[in-house]
Parts: C-alpha cells; structure tokens; sequence
C-alpha cells in the first residue's frame, strides 16, 4: 500500500512547518499587542480586574487568528522553499526528473488544509468571538458610565451612539 505522503512531501513539509508555526507565534503576538494597545485606555482608565482583560483577549483571538494563518503560510512557504533553494536541494530534485508540481504537493495540500481550517474559523468561531466582544465593551461601559453618571453631559463612548442624561434621579 503506497503511503499518502511520500518521503520527499514529508520532508518539503518540514521545511515549511517551522518557520509557519513561528510566523503564526510572532504575527498573533504582534496583532495581540496591537490590540491591547488599542484597548490600554480603556482597560487603565477604567481599572479593569485581569479576568476581564483575559476574557477580551481570549474573545478577540479569532478576529487575529484568522488573519495570521495566511500570513504564516505564507512565510513559511517563502522561507522553506526559499531554502531548499538556496542549498540547490531544488536543482538535485528536479536533475532526478521531478517535475515543479510534484514537488509543490505537499504546499498544495498544506495550503488547501489551511483554507479549510481558516474557512471553519471565519464561518463558525469569528462571528461568536466579534459578537462576545461587542457585548463584554457594552457590559464594561455600562458598568463604568453607571458610576459617573453627571447630567447635562454628553456621553459619547459607545460607537456610533451618543448618551445624554437630562436629569439624574
């Protein structure tokens, strides 16, 4: 029985898999700290407790996520290529009378579980995380505007909306 993956797919595939997991690592870091900064005024201002913050973070990661998985693949498959490449491991493969497209399988089928994994992401856990992050910034500005409640005072923290109080009872 012939394995679905031979010896050379697993090996391209290896070249391909560090740098992407590193990729993925380093660019959810970036775009995690580039929402935390986004979000640094509110959470200080409004002394936010850890849970808090960590239950933000956590319902955000799926906006991130799927952006970092294409920009990983991507990485790693400029990286992995780029050095078997530069080793001439590319030449050696194709002097043997392999064809480009055969040795570009495995980035096809790594690149098209990928999609499928981002398209079930996208589908299903985007819309739940944006929707628990829209109701945890309602649930926190409610609770902080409750407590400085002044009337005559335009309220404006909410987007898209605008709060006055007329009289304060």
């Amino acid at each position: 029985m012939k394995p679905l993956l031979s010896r050379l797919d697993r090996y391209v595939l290896r070249e391909i898999l560090g740098p992407l997991g590193l990729g993925f690592l380093v660019y959810t870091f970036i775009l995690l700290l580039q929402f935390l900064f986004t979000s640094a005024e509110m959470i200080i201002r409004r002394g936010l407790p850890a849970p808090v913050v960590g239950r933000l973070v956590l319902y955000s990661l799926p906006n991130i996520v799927v952006l970092t998985i294409p920009m990983a693949l991507l990485l790693g498959v400029l990286v992995g290529i780029g050095r078997l490449a530069s080793d001439s491991e590319l030449v050696a493969m194709r002097s043997t009378g392999m064809s480009i497209y055969r040795l570009l399988r495995p980035v096809l089928l790594l690149s098209a579980v990928l999609t499928l994994v981002n398209g079930l992401l996208m589908i299903y856990l985007l819309p739940q995380g944006n929707r628990a992050v829209s109701r945890l910034y309602l649930d926190i500005l409610t609770r902080t505007v409750a407590q400085q409640v002044e009337p005559r005072v335009f309220y404006n923290e909410w987007q898209g909306k605008v709060l006055y109080i007329f009289e304060s009872s």
